[in-house]
């Protein structure tokens, strides 16, 4: 009885796993365009292009003691001194992170869903 109740487990386990699989890839799929966009003429000019605090990874202590504008979000500042690092001013590579970001946020916030509910249904749906 115990191995049918493992093998029920490791079933539910592998489920889990394509789901969560499924769900990262059909995000990335919803949001793949946007990678192929422009900056927006809202905020991305002084949070990002005129933004020189971000042009050196030596300013990274910076991001923790001293305010961006009007806000304090120094992972930000550090998503964005990572992705000038690597990207320079090309927006793709801002967009690219944002929707992995995006597909890595739906597959936890599915897990998570996941404990608390006994079905699959409500936290597919709910972390989308």
């Amino acid at each position: 009885m115990q191995s049918l109740d493992s093998s029920v487990k490791k079933m539910s386990q592998y489920t889990v796993a394509i789901i969560a699989i499924a769900l990262f890839i059909l995000s990335f799929i919803l949001y793949f365009q946007t990678i192929f966009h422009g900056f927006v003429n809202y905020d991305d000019d002084w949070l990002i292009l005129d933004n020189y605090k971000i042009r050196t990874l030596e300013n990274t202590a910076r991001f923790f003691t001293e305010p961006t504008a009007t806000d304090y979000l120094p992972m930000k500042e550090l998503s964005y001194a990572l992705n000038y690092f690597f990207c320079g001013v090309n927006p793709a590579g801002y967009h690219f992170t944002d929707v992995m970001l995006y597909g890595l946020t739906v597959v936890f916030v599915f897990l998570f869903l996941k404990e608390l509910s006994e079905s699959y249904r409500l936290p597919v749906i709910a972390s989308f």
